[in-house]
Formats: structure tokens, sequence, C-alpha cells
């Protein structure tokens, strides 16, 4: 995909130009924000160093523009103010965020509204009315600012007063516990939810923060705000009042020497905000940005089984694919609120420079956030990433770490990976083992594979191939076992506790789902099981609902939509009782499964016969047949 150009419209800026139309053929910009009107839709463009004014007629809008949006603008007039009317115009593709640096308009529009201030004023200074409205408001902040100083804190506010607290800053770099009580001008970089604590003797809020500056190195430190649980919570008082991407000056602050369990920036000092802190939002912007040791994606390794603190490593790489937010189950611990809930978790893979690729994973909300912003084709610049031996080996983006979308400050770094990829294209070797971004926590131990493998696996001789296993293919229906009817062969009736049909629980007795499917690729087909848990989450209603609540044109439509897509599905052998003439095959059922939004099913399954993708399931076959014609041979 084409970037923005800088400087590439800047030439056209010119009062001489006002009513001259012109057709350039590099000018590719992209859209900050849209402004919709009756008889044009506005547009703010950035060609990553400044913002312009555009408008498209309301008749020549493409229904594909949006936010991000990068266009080539073939043909413009300029019009009164220097606005750019577009006459002609290109979607070349969309992108999750803004490339470069721009925040303003270009000098020439500030000069334009700089004489109009001025021209205001001029008319308010004739103006007494205006000119008491004024000195109240001043006199009015005043007494806020003053007001607030006397607490100690301006916390209690929605938003902190913009101003400057008219003192030495101190960078962050230079933080120590021995400086005395020094104000720093920084922005929030990242901002955790509000969490809670207990212990034995009390509990309360806490609520974690990390600021960034313009230092030259250990620009970045970590901030934790303790809160009790009441009206006056401090966590909640700062939480609305501070805002990601925001610069403040703070000040009466805690210094403490980080807890390096806990806190994986690199600087050696951690804040801590009390109510005697003060902090404005800053008038005067400062240039702060992430500070990265990029690691080469072929220079990863994974930690050895014995290693539990690894240290964390930044990332910079070019998205190849993105998987939607799936849920997983939390296990039950003895030391956690969240015991048997579950989890969100999105998995993108990235690639660069090194012809590797790797699968990173988010959690919680970073995976709900993540996977709005992120969209194929995107840079991304990962901090403090976490490496592991899950999936052999793949990375995760933690509590600790931090993210940048096409960051503005790699811009070069940005446009030479995207003409790498451009050049060689996005299919690089992966060192993570799952073949599709957005795999689970059950396929660490699984063996992937196609439907005209499974039979074929000797399964009963080798607890090695005793795994799960993970198979891409369509779901359908039995003739002679109905979901879309009342059918006593796809319904059982059990505790509401245990599940099972015959127990000494005492509760009562409910609808279990009990289905089986045909699953299908184009390698073949097998039957497979499916319980109440799988089959619920595929229809979304418990059985009760299904069967009593819906009609059958409803249940009909369900069966048909989740018989329309294809599925990663993750299958459980059971073996059957032992018997001397091998009747009963081994029976495969469902433990769990996800709608399939990977590379196309077709291509998924090309793939799949690569060396490269299926070797290792390949090599069992392979060695299987092998000892089957000639044992002796095999051995050797």
């Amino acid at each position: 995909m084409n970037m923005p150009i800088p400087n590439c419209i800047t030439e056209y800026v010119n009062q001489n130009n006002i009513n001259k139309e012109f057709s350039p053929s590099n000018v590719i910009l992209q859209i900050k924000k849209i402004t919709v009107k009756p008889e044009r839709v506005e547009l703010l463009l950035s060609d990553t160093a400044n913002i312009f004014p555009f408008y498209v007629q309301t008749q020549n809008v493409d229904p594909n523009l949006r936010e991000f949006t990068i266009i080539k603008v073939n043909q413009f007039k300029i019009v009164k103010s220097l606005y750019f009317q577009i006459l002609s115009y290109t979607v070349i593709g969309h992108t999750g965020s803004l490339f470069g640096n721009a925040v303003s308009l270009h000098p020439a529009y500030q000069k334009q509204q700089q004489q109009q201030s001025a021209l205001q004023t001029n008319n308010n200074n004739n103006n007494n009315k205006n000119m008491n409205n004024n000195n109240n408001n001043n006199n009015n902040y005043m007494a806020n600012k003053q007001s607030n100083q006397s607490r100690g804190s301006n916390a209690g506010t929605s938003s902190p007063p913009t101003g400057s607290m008219d003192t030495m800053i101190t960078q962050i770099k230079n933080i120590s516990n021995g400086i005395s009580n020094p104000t720093i001008r920084a922005t929030v970089r990242a901002k955790s939810t509000i969490k809670q604590w207990h212990n034995s003797n009390s509990g309360g809020s806490i609520l974690n923060l990390e600021l960034i500056d313009d230092s030259d190195e250990k620009n970045e430190i970590k901030v934790t705000i303790f809160g009790r649980n009441n009206e006056n919570n401090l966590c909640v008082q700062i939480d609305e009042a501070i805002h990601v991407g925001s610069t403040y000056d703070f000040s009466n602050f805690k210094i403490n020497p980080k807890n390096p369990n806990f806190n994986k920036l690199s600087h050696p000092c951690e804040l801590t905000f009390t109510e005697n802190t003060k902090y404005y939002v800053s008038s005067a912007p400062i240039n702060a940005h992430t500070l990265y040791n990029f690691v080469k994606i072929a220079d990863l390794t994974p930690p050895a089984a014995n290693e539990t603190n690894s240290p964390p490593i930044d990332l910079f790489g070019y998205v190849s694919n993105v998987s939607g937010t799936t849920s997983i189950n939390r296990k039950a611990t003895s030391n956690t609120d969240n015991a048997n809930s579950t989890l969100l978790k999105c998995t993108f893979r990235i690639l660069d420079t090194s012809a590797k690729s790797i699968d990173v994973t988010a959690f919680g909300q970073q995976a709900e956030t993540i996977s709005k912003q992120l969209n194929k084709g995107n840079i991304i610049a990962i901090k403090s990433a976490k490496i592991s031996s899950f999936s052999k080996c793949s990375a995760s983006i933690t509590y600790s770490s931090t993210y940048e979308v096409n960051p503005p400050q790699l811009q070069q770094e940005c446009q030479n990976l995207l003409m790498w990829v451009n050049s060689h294209g996005d299919d690089a070797e992966c060192l993570s083992e799952s073949y599709v971004a957005g795999g689970n926590s059950d396929d660490k131990d699984s063996i992937r594979c196609t439907v005209e493998v499974l039979p074929q696996l000797n399964l009963g001789n080798d607890p090695i191939l005793t795994k799960n296993y993970v198979v891409v293919g369509t779901l359908s229906t039995l003739s002679n076992v109905s979901l879309t009817s009342n059918d006593q062969k796809s319904q059982y009736t059990g505790c509401s506790a245990c599940k099972k049909k015959n127990c000494n629980c005492g509760q009562p007795q409910i609808k279990y789902y009990r289905a089986t499917f045909r699953l299908q690729d184009e390698t073949g087909s097998v039957l497979v099981d499916a319980f109440s848990g799988t089959v619920e989450k595929m229809l979304g209603a418990n059985a009760e609902r299904f069967f009593d609540q819906l009609t059958d044109e409803d249940r009909l439509q369900r069966v048909n939509e989740i018989c329309s897509v294809p599925y990663l599905v993750r299958l459980r052998v059971t073996f059957p009782p032992p018997s001397s003439d091998n009747t009963y095959p081994p029976k495969w059922s469902v433990k769990s499964l996800e709608e399939y939004k990977g590379e196309p099913f077709n291509q998924c399954l090309t793939n799949l016969y690569s060396c490269g993708t299926l070797g290792y399931n390949c090599n069992i076959l392979q060695q299987q047949q092998q000892q089957q014609q000639d044992p002796e041979q095999a051995m050797e």
C-alpha cells in the first residue's frame, strides 16, 4: 500500500492559485477527520507533516471513505480561504491509524486563523461587555486554581486546567530518589483499568500509568495510584481526569525504587501519585515518543522450560493476519476473583525483513482494543513483548507491554518495511507452530491435520499421538439426527449441576444438547460428536430455549448458519474398550471450535499439504506406513 507523501500538496497552498484547477500525479494523502454536511463532505487530510482542509461534493463521495483511508487526489481546485475542492480521487486503501506526526493545520492556515483572531480581538476591545465577561472568567479560573492548590490536588476536577506550573521541568531520565519535589512534563502512554486489591487487613483500588517524555534515554516511568473504595476514590478521580495521549505537568509525587517483578520499564524508579499530587494540562507540547530496541524475528528463541522470568523484547513488524476475538476459559485458582470466568484473546501474525514471522497474542481489554485497531497491512511496534515456548515460539502483549500502530516517529522504518513486503510478499516462514493466527491454548499439544489424516494415525500404539487434533472444515447435520425439531436423538435430560443423567445431586433436571455432525474438508469427512457446551456456543442458545422456545423456522435458520461457514475444530479422541478384532474404531468428539477467519479456506487446505506446515504429521504417517511395509528397514 502506498503511504502519504510528505509535502506533496504544500506547493499549491498559495493565494495566487485560488480558482485554479490542478491535475497532479503524486498527491497521496490520508484522511484524519470526516465531517458530513448536507451539500458536501469536509475532509482534513494529512501528508504526515501537516493537515490540509479539503471537501468533496456529496454526489462524488465514495462510500468507502472513512478515517485513516489513504487516497490519491487526481484533480482538485483551490477555492476561497485556500480550501481544496476534490474533483477526482482514487481510494488506495484503509489503515488502522494515522501515519506521521501531523497534529495541526499547515502554517498558512494557522496564519489565517491568527489574522481572524486578531480582527476579533480588536472588535472585542470596543465591546466593554465582552471585556468584563473575560475578566470575570479569568477571576473565576484563578479562584478555582487557588481552591485546588489549597486542597493540595486538582484530582477532584473532571479535567485538569490548562496551563503550566511555571517552574523548572525535570526530564524523566534525571528522576531519582535524591531529587526534592521535581516537576515533570510527560505524555501519558498507557493507562490500566482500575483493579481491586485486598489482604487480611484492608483493601482498595489501584491504577497504573506509564509516562514518557522527550528524554534521549530512559524516558519512560511507571506511576501507581492507590485509592479507597469510597466516593473520593483517588483512582477514579485520576482515571476520569488523565487521558492517554495527552501531556501534563506533574509535581508533588513520591519517588520509589522500581519493583522489577511488576515493572519492566527501563527507568530504575517508579512514582506514586497521592492526594497531594498536582497535575495540569501542559501548555507546551513535547515530542514524547517511545524508545525501542527492536529484535529481528529471526533472532528470537523461546525461553528454556525452567526459565520463568525471561526479559521482554521489542518487536517491529508488518501485520499479515489478524484473527477476531475469541473467549478462553480461565482456570480456577485460590487467589483470583475471576475463577471459571472467560477471557478475550486476539492473535495476529507479524513479519519483518529477516523473512520470518511470529504469532502475537493479546488478552482482555487489550485484545478487544487491538482487534478493532489492527488490520492486515498495518505496521506495529511493540514495547516489552513476552516471548514464550507456547506453540513452539510465540509472543504475547502483557499488562506491561505497549504498542503503536503505524508509529509516526518510525515513518521511514515503516516505509522501508512496506517496500520490502511489496517486493518479497507476506508469506514468511513462521516461528510459531500454529498455521493460522488465532489459535487456542488447547493447540499447544495438538496435532494439526486434514480429515484424511485422522483415520490413518496409529493412535493406540504411540502415546505421542494420543493428543488433541485441529482440523479446519465445515459441519453438516445427519439426516437421522435433527436439530431442527424436538428430536430426542439430539438432546437428553440431565442434572443442572453435574449434567449427568443419573446422579444424587438432588438438583432440577434440564435439557442438554447431544449431536453428531459430519466434519468435512476437501480431503474427506468424519463423524464427530458435539456436546452441550460446544453446541450451545454454535447455536447461541441453551438446549432449553432452543427446543422449547424457538420455532421450527428459527431452529432451521440457526442450523443452516452454522453449516455455512468453515470452523477451526479441536477434536479429542476417545478409545473404545480393548477387543480382539478391533471392531470399534476410535470416536472423535469436539473439544472446542471457533469460526475460521484465517487465510482463504481452500488455500489453508493447500498449505496443510506443504512440508513446512504439515511436515510433522506427514513424517508420522510415512514412518507408520514404512513400519507396516518393512519393520526391519524402518528400525534401521
